[in-house]
């Protein structure tokens, strides 16, 4: 019954996604024909649009066109509306190579400053090019498919002029369906973005204070000249468009201006006008990955990872610079009294054959017993469907490619598992354990928490090979010629002595850090066709781990001690007693029936009692 009742509940949100599909798409139809008609009465009528020409203005209006000229018109009706009330307001256009008829409305226009250019360029270019035209001390990026209600833009610059650390003023954007796309904007740890409020009433009580956000949409950004030029403008590493202003934010942020949300200020948005082309998604995705990068310190610092319920933006708004930010519904784990704060989820990839399940039962058994964490354990089916249900195991299968000339593939599936993770689970720290490390000794949430000690990510440094003359130096040179000219070519080689060979088999991460470090991992991992390896080495995760460890973020990563990840192939006396992860690897070739059995011996009572009452911690 209870499946039933699930299935009905599926069914009835999707057809509530169809209707308000339906609805929006029937509304942008309608305000296409009705602009429509505007222009062709427009400029049938031989007449023109002038704006009142300023010698000051207090805001440029910066307009890229590229077609939409029905909207464009729209557009500019409204400015010149705000205009005659008062505002002084001149307006800068650039025309990316239009084809319709935004040549002929632009000739029908008087007191505005239009620069054709011959070909498109990008939104994020021609925004800097028009600043450069600009003369106002309030720069207005402002989409050419928006219209701005009465009263926008002066309510827009008072709130700018309330306060001397105000360096950008968003506000309330309405879709043509009458519902909310953004509230101001929140950003996530993993990049991803999400307007507050989205097809939510735009007059409900949650959207009607004024309260500091992570960014505004360029859509209607007001932002002082003297910031701009500050910071030089719109970044040019995300041209041609898309996450250029959620980065002019963050940057905003970190000179020390704050980014508002001023609910007086409406503008009615059509949304995507000018990507008819599908494009939009795919750039999206690309500068995500880029503004995870170039942002990674700040979003582990000031950003929580998202789940399903905080991205419904309409009951939370979880900016961490809000100033009034709506109560978030607690979990059932918070509601039961437990202190969430001092949990952690161990994350399990299971991929190889019958062996590799008999090694990750032994490891889940060990943290089941011996800790407070939830257990993922992604998987591709077989011996680990089997397994009996257990209070804090949970199970995820994900498609395997096949073991035969895919291992790169196979191990790079880990970012996959622990993008699931982040997903299913609100734990603010991770554990990513390979299927043959077990726990020897007790652990909890909040030893994982004195062992990061406020840093974003820890591991063990592996320092020689068992049998090898293998050393740090040797490290570095097989970092050089393999990670590095795999992942980042072009990067420099750090200093040996600042160089640090971490092993993957055990990673500690808090949940923020992780997540852009995945989404980092994965959007690299897109962007390679076939197999991923250096000659005859395959790249997999630790190489990631590595390369971010060592020269993306080496300031938030921390050097654990031995006893974290102690590797067998390492080390001659191992297990070590005092070892809190026996790490039982055999350089990625699977566990054999012995080393199972290893495993499951170091789980007797009296091994576990030993490296209890050695533990470095406690002595």
């Amino acid at each position: 019954m209870w499946r039933g009742i699930q299935a009905a509940g599926a069914l009835m949100r999707s057809r509530r996604r169809r209707r308000s599909a339906d609805r929006a798409a029937g509304a942008k139809t309608v305000l296409s024909r009705a602009a429509d008609a505007e222009l062709d009465a427009f400029l049938a009528s031989g007449r023109s649009l002038d704006i009142p020409a300023v010698a000051e203005p207090d805001v440029s209006v910066l307009l890229i066109l590229w077609n939409q000229a029905a909207l464009t018109l729209r557009c500019l009706r409204s400015l010149a509306r705000e205009a005659k009330r008062g505002v002084a307001v001149e307006i800068v256009i650039i025309d990316n190579g239009s084809t319709d008829l935004t040549h002929e409305l632009t000739a029908r226009l008087g007191g505005v400053t239009t620069l054709r250019n011959e070909v498109n360029g990008g939104f994020l270019a021609a925004c800097n090019q028009a600043a450069a035209l600009a003369r106002g001390r309030c720069l207005l990026l402002l989409n050419n498919d928006t219209a701005v209600r009465e009263g926008a833009l002066a309510a827009a610059v008072a709130c700018l002029d309330s306060a001397a650390d105000i360096g950008a003023v968003g506000g309330r954007l309405v879709l043509p369906d009458g519902m909310l796309q953004e509230a101001g904007g929140i950003v996530w740890a993993d990049g991803t973005t999400s307007g507050y409020g989205r097809g939510k009433r735009p007059d409900a009580a949650a959207f009607m204070h004024r309260r500091d956000v992570d960014y505004c949409s360029a859509a209607f950004l007001l932002t002082r000249r003297h910031a701009w030029e500050q910071l030089g403008g719109f970044a040019e590493l995300f041209a041609p468009a898309y996450y250029e202003d959620a980065d002019y934010c963050l940057r905003l942020w970190a000179a020390g201006w704050r980014v508002v949300y001023e609910p007086a200020v409406v503008v009615d948005h059509y949304e995507y006008a000018s990507d008819r082309s599908g494009a939009a998604g795919q750039l999206i995705g690309r500068n995500r990955g880029l503004f995870v990068t170039r942002h990674a310190d700040t979003l582990a610092a000031h950003h929580i990872a998202p789940d399903r319920r905080r991205r419904s933006a309409a009951s939370v708004h979880w900016s961490r610079r809000s100033e009034a930010a709506v109560a978030q519904p607690k979990s059932r784990r918070e509601r039961s009294g437990k202190a969430a704060t001092t949990r952690a989820v161990a994350c399990m990839l299971v991929h190889g054959d019958a062996a590799y399940a008999r090694a990750a039962r032994v490891a889940v058994d060990s943290l089941l017993a011996d800790s407070d964490f939830d257990v993922l354990v992604v998987h591709g089916g077989g011996p680990v469907d089997a397994w009996p249900r257990q209070r804090r195991l949970h199970r995820q299968r994900i498609e395997c490619p096949p073991a035969d000339g895919h291992r790169a593939r196979r191990f790079l599936l880990k970012f996959e598992a622990l993008q699931t993770c982040l997903e299913r689970f609100d734990a603010p720290w991770v554990l990513n354990l390979d299927a043959d490390v077990v726990l020897a000794r007790p652990l909890r949430g909040v030893d994982v928490a004195a062992a990061l000690d406020g840093a974003g990510l820890g591991m063990v440094e592996q320092t020689c090979i068992r049998g090898s003359t293998m050393d740090r130096r040797a490290f570095l040179d097989h970092y050089r010629t393999h990670s590095l000219a795999a992942i980042a070519p072009d990067a420099p080689v750090p200093a040996v002595d600042a160089f640090r060979y971490y092993n993957s088999g055990v990673v500690v991460a808090a949940a923020a850090t992780l997540s852009a470090l995945v989404a980092w991992a994965l959007q690299a991992i897109a962007g390679h066709a076939g197999e991923y390896q250096s000659g005859e080495h395959i790249v997999a995760d630790q190489d990631f781990f590595q390369y971010w460890a060592n020269q993306l973020h080496p300031e938030s990563s921390r050097q654990l001690p031995w006893y974290w990840n102690h590797c067998e192939h390492w080390d001659a006396d191992f297990p070590r007693r005092g070892v809190l992860f026996a790490h039982f690897s055999n350089f990625c070739l699977g566990p054999s029936g012995s080393t199972v059995r290893r495993m499951r011996r170091l789980r007797r009572p009296w091994t576990r009692w030993l490296n209890r009452c050695m533990s470095p911690s406690s002595s």
